[in-house]
């Protein structure tokens, strides 16, 4: 028997690479879509009562072609977002339109954040105050009554809000993403039992508009339609998830995109329809500050379910508008670079509260973007890492009130066992956005004297504010609220 032949050169090496998700947290294109709609749903609580208030009966079909063009705008950020086009909807718009209108459409975003969370409150106030009204048999009760009723409610309800977002008691994602889906759900029954309603009792469709005759007619129905613009939604709606879904990225972001149209479609756009034809004309202008409200009350069928359906379309009105203000409050972003400038895409982020412990993590998008949202003011430390390079840290991050502090994070080429820790700077410029603000601390609150102890003597510290101060007493110290607009004023 003759010894085996081993082969006079040894053959190279076949190198394997085994790739885990095991580290990674990705979202389904489902959870993603509830996650979409917390912003996007709470139009529907309010669009058909306030585009009926301002264009009359045919105000159903402006809000339906809203929510197409809607889809239009999702189509665009996918469109963007798969061709590498840097800086979101500032990028997008400058590429396409210039500078001057990405200016204009970036402040136009910043100020529907700053306005996201008094509206919502403000409309989970008139549902919850008119749900009461019709329990307790006062549907006549006084509209000033209702409204400043609804008002503190609103303002209850965002100072509950910033209380447990303060403390770190707020709901994780995952709970978020539960309770959208639980609301549309309740919406989605709502208007699908309003269609039977309208069908069964033989309803008519709201009137079409008019057609224009003449170009003043067409200028005429362009305004009409801008007045129901809301009924879009946020433009950069899909970029708070853009980062988070299954790779490939793009197709399941256009499953997300085609899901939360869907919804849209259906819980604002064909639910205004609904309500024009399923609640009465008389019942429906009492109804137009809680119309989903109003047509739970005007279901065909027993009592019993206008008794369960009814609150629970309050309820979902209270938790969304819950949710929607927490998107609208302090948020952290910026851009992962390498040492040469280059966008480091796929980084794993965490940004925890120093003050809680409290931890959240997300990933750099393909453009290197990253953005927390919905934060309590206070101090945050940030840790970014990716394999390759040394482990980014930047402490003393210092989050104000209803703002976005923008921090851009570099890493150095290394192991990730590496540490590089990076001061933040206390006094950052503002690179997020135009507006001039100043955060007035405790300490300066008690120890910068106050003539008078006039609280709005320290609202002379921002810059360009000036004024006489009060120094009348409590009573004009009560009146200030009212003229505080004619009081201070930037300097000219």
């Amino acid at each position: 028997m003759s010894p085996p032949r081993f082969p006079s050169a040894v053959p190279e090496r076949v190198r394997v690479i085994l790739a885990t998700r095991t580290l990674l947290s990705f979202i389904s294109t489902w959870r993603a879509a509830a996650l979409v709609m917390v912003e996007l749903g709470a139009v529907a609580f309010f669009a058909s009562g306030v585009a009926e208030a301002r264009l009359g009966p045919s105000a159903p079909w402006f809000v339906l072609v809203a929510v197409i063009v809607g889809f239009l705008l999702r189509a665009v950020d996918i469109e963007a977002r798969s061709l590498f086009v840097p800086g979101g909807l500032f990028g997008s718009v400058r590429e396409t339109l210039g500078g001057g209108l990405a200016t204009i459409a970036v402040s136009t975003h910043v100020a529907e954040r700053l306005l996201l969370g008094p509206v919502a409150a403000a409309v989970a106030g008139r549902y919850a105050v008119r749900f009461l009204s019709v329990w307790a048999g006062a549907d006549d009760a006084r509209a000033g009554l209702v409204s400043d009723v609804s008002t503190a409610a609103a303002v209850t309800l965002l100072a509950y809000v910033w209380w447990i977002q303060r403390r770190g008691r707020w709901f994780t994602t995952q709970t978020v993403s539960r309770i959208s889906a639980a609301v549309v759900t309740v919406l989605l029954i709502a208007v699908g039992w309003g269609a039977v309603t309208a069908i069964v009792r033989g309803a008519h469709l709201p009137p079409l508009p008019t057609l224009p005759g003449s170009p003043g007619a067409v200028v005429l129905l362009v305004i009409a339609f801008g007045r129901t613009l809301f009924g879009v939604g946020s433009v950069e709606a899909l970029s708070q998830v853009a980062s988070e879904l299954e790779p490939p990225r793009i197709r399941n972001l256009q499953r997300t995109a085609r899901l939360v149209c869907l919804l849209s479609l259906a819980i604002t756009g064909l639910a205004a329809v609904v309500i024009g034809a399923a609640v009465p004309d008389a019942a429906r202008t009492a109804w137009l500050d809680a119309p989903l409200a109003g047509l739970a009350a005007h279901l065909l069928g027993p009592s019993a379910v206008r008794v369960v359906l009814m609150p629970a379309v309050v309820v979902a009105a209270v938790l969304l508008m819950m949710a929607a203000i927490r998107n609208s409050m302090a948020g952290v972003q910026g851009v992962v670079t390498d040492n040469t400038g280059g966008v480091v895409p796929g980084a794993n982020i965490t940004l925890t509260n120093k003050e809680t412990n409290q931890a959240q993590t997300t990933q750099s998008s393909d453009e290197g973007f990253y953005r927390f949202s919905g934060l309590a003011p206070g101090l945050y430390s940030l840790a970014v890492e990716k394999e390759g390079f040394k482990k980014g840290v930047v402490d003393e991050v210092k989050v104000d009130a209803e703002a976005t502090l923008g921090q851009d994070v570099k890493l150095e080429a290394g192991v990730i066992s590496e540490i590089v820790t990076v001061q933040a700077d206390q006094a950052p410029l503002e690179t997020e956005d135009a507006n001039i603000r100043k955060t007035i601390t405790t300490e300066e609150v008690l120890r910068l004297p106050q003539t008078g102890r006039d609280p709005y003597e320290l609202a002379r510290l921002a810059p360009g504010v000036f004024g006489a101060g009060v120094l009348a007493g409590a009573a004009l110290s009560l009146a200030l609220a009212v003229v505080a607009g004619s009081t201070f004023g930037p300097s000219t």
